[in-house]
């Protein structure tokens, strides 16, 4: 149930949201690597 209070804390902390969630972590910074490889 999350999902409920972050609604709440969206417009405050979007971070949060992303954190919060351990799946979509390790998403962005495989992406991020790929992007630093072609720099």
């Amino acid at each position: 149930m999350s999902a409920l209070p972050t609604h709440m804390m969206s417009g405050l902390t979007p971070a949060w949201s992303a954190a919060n969630n351990a799946p979509v972590r390790p998403k962005p910074v495989a992406i991020s690597s790929k992007i630093s490889s072609t720099s």
